[in-house]
């Protein structure tokens, strides 16, 4: 089946739509959403904007070895990555947002993309080192605890594997001009192009100040994330402890990585309500609190990727791997 891959993110997210909604009565979470203030949301979507603007402001200094953008010009392209990877499936923004930035910015595309990997990396490092200080003060449960363990020996061997790849840059090209006789003649000069352009991208590695500020901007992105978790819990009259957002941002956005469909819809209300768990809060009440809390970060960002697609004229036919191209 040619897009089994859609089907089997499609199969998931109904996995774990079955195992979150399973044991809910639909008239208690009908109820619980009744009782929210409304009110709040409005703090919760400001709050998505200035993450988002912090994210943006990270970004331009992991690109800052490439080229220098203003913050401002790279908000409208982070924005419509976030979109699309609402939309569609296989995280296709992180492509699309290396794309939009090398046909508006004039840059190498793959080099674009190898700082998005550097990105999501610091991301899921600041996941770690949320679940690090939570525990602290509760005890994972076993789940938990394997998400944290997979997840560590994950990311942390990306990093290392990337800091190997620009650090023993000689080494790398040994190995890869070994590699490259395996590929059709025709392949060869395109692939060495994209492998200098991605090495090229992942520059930002080689300073330490900077990559000390990313880390900051990554920490200070999160969270505002976190703190969007804080405003719709109070939405709900909830008393959560002060460090549950924390642990609640970090397992969900460690839970999501798992491929689904577009939009991490069923993976998001599960880890979302079974962290929820951890803290007391029942089964109908959590899973009403997941679906509005994915509301939150989903809508606000997808309606504004949208006004800025049609604001900078990107066409949606444009929206196909046969337009990447370095």
């Amino acid at each position: 089946m040619k897009n089994w891959k859609i089907w089997a993110g499609v199969g998931v997210s109904m996995l774990f739509f079955w195992l979150a909604f399973r044991n809910v009565k639909y008239r208690q979470i009908i109820s619980s959403l009744e009782r929210v203030d409304f009110r709040y949301l409005l703090l919760g979507i400001g709050l998505s904007m200035v993450s988002l603007y912090v994210r943006t402001m990270r970004w331009r200094y992991l690109l800052k070895p490439i080229k220098q953008i203003d913050t401002n010009r790279l908000f409208p392209v982070n924005v419509m990555g976030y979109m699309i990877n609402n939309i569609l499936p296989l995280r296709a923004g992180e492509f699309y947002r290396a794309y939009l930035i090398g046909r508006n910015e004039k840059i190498s595309k793959t080099s674009a993309f190898a700082t998005i990997v550097v990105e999501r990396t610091f991301d899921g490092l600041t996941m770690l080192i949320f679940l690090l200080a939570g525990s602290f003060f509760f005890s994972f449960t076993e789940w938990s605890r394997r998400i944290f363990n997979i997840a560590t020996v994950f990311f942390v061997g990306l990093l290392i594997f990337l800091f190997l790849v620009l650090r023993r840059e000689s080494l790398s090209k040994g190995i890869f001009q070994k590699i490259i006789p395996l590929f059709p003649s025709p392949a060869r000069p395109l692939l060495t192009g994209l492998f200098h352009s991605f090495l090229k991208g992942l520059r930002v590695l080689r300073y330490g100040k900077n990559m000390a500020l990313i880390m900051i901007l990554s920490i200070l992105s999160w969270l505002c994330e976190a703190a969007i978790y804080y405003v719709v819990s109070v939405s709900f009259d909830l008393e959560l402890p002060f460090y549950a957002p924390v642990v609640l941002v970090a397992i969900v956005n460690l839970g999501i990585t798992i491929p689904s469909s577009p939009g991490y819809l069923g993976t998001f209300e599960f880890f979302c309500a079974r962290t929820m768990n951890l803290f007391g809060i029942l089964s109908s009440l959590s899973i009403s609190y997941a679906i509005l809390m994915h509301a939150v970060v989903f809508v606000p960002v997808t309606l504004l990727g949208l006004f800025f697609m049609w604001k900078e004229h990107f066409p949606f036919k444009e929206l196909h791997f046969g337009k990447y191209s370095d």
